[in-house]
């Protein structure tokens, strides 16, 4: 008998930290669109002769850490896109992914054979500017988002 109470006891607490980490995915990736979509609106606008995949490839990732129960969302380049881009007056097409640049388009660089580039930032002031948004929206948006997880949690539970 005391095995079964451990067992359900065990199984009862797998699920609501379940309920809960679903509850904050759901409600931290909402939120986060507001982040996402000012970075878009700062991100640079592409000139001629550029391709235009660093604005097309923002984006966002929500993670879980299962061993500490924390929920977190990732803003900005997604990694795996990408393209082919050919340059005006050139025959050979290159491989561009925003990932891979984003930092430099945001910091600018110095380099001895190109020269200075100037910051372009769009990142750290689309974080800086919808901090307290975002933070209000998620406080919001908790509970609602928790109980829905708990549902489905429940349907899933049910059809067993």
């Amino acid at each position: 008998m005391e095995r079964q109470l451990g067992k359900l006891e065990r199984e009862l607490d797998h699920n609501m930290r379940r309920v809960v980490r679903g509850g904050q995915r759901a409600a931290l990736t909402r939120a986060s669109r507001i982040t996402l979509n000012a970075m878009k609106a700062l991100a640079p606008t592409p000139k001629s002769g550029s391709s235009g995949l660093l604005k097309k490839s923002l984006g966002l990732k929500a993670k879980t850490n299962t061993r500490t129960d924390s929920v977190y969302v990732i803003v900005g380049p997604r990694r795996g896109m990408g393209g082919f881009f050919q340059r005006p007056g050139r025959r050979k097409r290159e491989l561009r992914v925003p990932g891979r640049y984003a930092h430099l388009v945001e910091g600018g660089r110095n380099s001895p054979i190109w020269g200075p580039v100037m910051p372009r930032p769009f990142i750290n002031p689309a974080y800086e500017s919808t901090k307290s948004q975002v933070l209000a929206k998620y406080k919001s948006l908790l509970a609602e988002e928790t109980m829905k997880a708990a549902a489905r949690i429940r349907r899933k539970m049910m059809r067993r």
